[in-house]
């Protein structure tokens, strides 16, 4: 028993048991419905087009993804952490789009082409985090990739199954939620117990700091257009703050 206790890599139980025990309880509560007052923004108002900072403020994930393409340093990768995280880029540079075109009309139809590239991303995340961490215990490293194209299909198969539901009147978020939460919580718990020996530690504190910020801001999204008397609300600031996080996370692979 003693020798078994001695073999089980704790690290790898305290960074993927807070997910599984997440996954599970949502898998046994009720279906999460989205609430139809989460397409009702503080900020409405038209300028040039409807809903103008919330849609302008999408231009960030654009611009990371666009700097990210020019500037990484794809040699200096090895291969299959290359195709991590350039999925994760072109997750975050279309979530631009689908975020724009989403804010044009918001509604639940409009929101799917939002989160699906959002739902790549994360999971693109998640893999090169695991990657880096956790499966370097394992020989068979084919693994990673399994992973990485279960990940991202499974992102997306969250997103597409919240829509199905939403038309049958009984939407659920569940799985979806799943995901989104795993990628933080997995990165939180490798950042505490992982030295920057395996990973850029310093990289994912930043983007976990501005994901957690962007939360708070969209969170109080009325509150901060009250204010700060009308000049910007709390939702193209979550914008803002995660596009932030995304840039300098990526920073960290430029070219020297």
């Amino acid at each position: 028993m003693q020798n078994t206790l001695n073999r089980i890599d704790w690290k790898i139980v305290l960074v993927l048991l807070p997910f599984t025990c997440f996954f599970i309880a949502l898998f046994f509560s009720a279906p999460i419905p989205q609430s139809e007052h989460y397409h009702l923004f503080a900020d409405d108002r038209f300028w040039l087009v409807p809903n103008f900072m919330n849609v302008f403020s999408n231009l960030i994930f654009m611009f990371t993804g666009y700097y990210a393409a020019l500037n990484f340093d794809f040699l200096k990768l090895e291969k299959k952490e290359r195709t991590y995280l350039i999925t994760f880029v072109v997750g975050v540079f279309f979530t631009g789009f689908g975020s724009m075109y989403y804010h044009l009309n918001p509604n639940s139809q409009s929101l799917v082409w939002d989160r699906l590239p959002m739902g790549i991303a994360f999971g693109a995340f998640t893999s090169w985090l695991l990657a880096k961490t956790i499966f370097k215990k394992f020989k068979d490293r084919k693994f990673d990739i399994y992973v990485f194209v279960s990940l991202v299909i499974l992102s997306m198969g969250s997103v597409a199954y919240w829509s199905y539901t939403q038309e049958l009147g009984r939407g659920d978020l569940r799985l979806y939620y799943a995901i989104q939460f795993g990628a933080i919580v997995t990165t939180l718990m490798a950042m505490l117990v992982y030295d920057k020996s395996y990973f850029p530690r310093t990289a994912c504190i930043y983007l976990f700091v501005f994901y957690v910020l962007a939360k708070l801001v969209e969170t109080f999204d009325k509150q901060i257009y009250q204010i700060t008397n009308h000049a910007i609300s709390g939702h193209p600031l979550k914008h803002l703050f995660a596009g932030f996080g995304c840039y300098l996370f990526l920073r960290y692979f430029r070219k020297p």
